[in-house]
């Protein structure tokens, strides 16, 4: 019986390495959050404690949740979301006509994109989006109508119109007629909606929930410690190789030979230069 605490305390050891880790994590605003926030309180179920690092004039991560525990950070820059809100709600004018499209359109603070692209009325997804936009799209089946604007937008989208589920426009010279000719031809072109629902059913096609592994990897580097098998190796290289001073030296040699080269050339031709000047003379 004298083994028992000792063995008690040892089980206990091994289930701190799994349930009740400490998780430190700073998300980006936005649609990021999005994400994350469902993550988040997936780990606080299995018993996790999350500490969230936050910007103090962050929009939707908030500084009490009963999910995480949240450090503020002071950030003085960004717009205010009173500001785009009174833009937003007395600025923006929409005409409700009788009948019309604007009367299905609703301004609400609270409705994510994945909730709007799984409704079943959605047909067509209009949007600059990056990759959480095009992933949350594929996984419902909605075929886009894009309007890349800067970063990785051009290159996301572009790789969805290579797969036929997808219409690019130019915003900079985006006018109501092209517009609602894109819109159109993904409206009306079965094309881009079988195109989107195989990406779909691809999509689905795997052995585990994206946030089953998302929550595994997580438990699999606490459990080993963080996991310094799948660290990677280039750490240990020295400085030397690091910066590619390795290869920088192969260049010089080829460049140094190459100036070499082009020196004797130019004293043989020199010398052969004036030789003839002398014959002719």
């Amino acid at each position: 019986m004298h083994y028992l605490p000792a063995a008690l305390l040892a089980f206990l050891s091994i289930l701190s390495q799994v349930f009740g880790g400490k998780v430190l994590v700073y998300p980006s605003d936005g649609s990021h959050w999005v994400n994350m926030k469902v993550l988040i309180e997936e780990l606080h179920t299995r018993g996790h404690y999350v500490t969230v690092l936050r910007a103090s004039n962050s929009w939707y991560i908030k500084e009490e949740s009963p999910f995480y525990t949240s450090i503020t950070v002071y950030n003085s820059g960004g717009i205010e979301k009173e500001l785009l809100d009174a833009f937003t709600k007395h600025i923006l004018v929409i005409r409700r006509e009788k009948l019309s499209f604007w009367t299905h359109l609703s301004l609400a603070s609270e409705v994510g994109t994945n909730d709007l692209l799984g409704h079943p009325q959605t047909k067509v997804f209009i949007t600059h989006r990056g990759t959480n936009g095009i992933q949350e799209a594929i996984y419902h089946g909605v075929p886009i109508l894009g309007l890349p604007i800067v970063f990785d937008q051009p290159d996301n989208l572009s790789r969805m119109k290579v797969r036929g589920t997808a219409k690019l426009v130019d915003i900079a010279e985006l006018n109501r007629t092209m517009f609602l000719q894109a819109l159109e031809e993904v409206l009306y072109n079965p094309s881009y909606k079988e195109n989107m629902q195989r990406l779909s059913k691809l999509h689905h096609d795997q052995p585990m929930k994206p946030l089953d592994r998302a929550v595994f990897w997580i438990e699999f580097v606490m459990r080993n410690r963080g996991a310094p098998h799948l660290r990677t190796q280039s750490f240990r290289m020295s400085w030397i190789d690091r910066c590619y001073f390795d290869s920088a030296d192969d260049s010089c040699f080829v460049l140094f030979c190459f100036m070499i080269h082009k020196i004797i050339k130019f004293l043989c031709f020199k010398v052969v230069f004036k030789k003839k000047i002398k014959v002719s003379d």
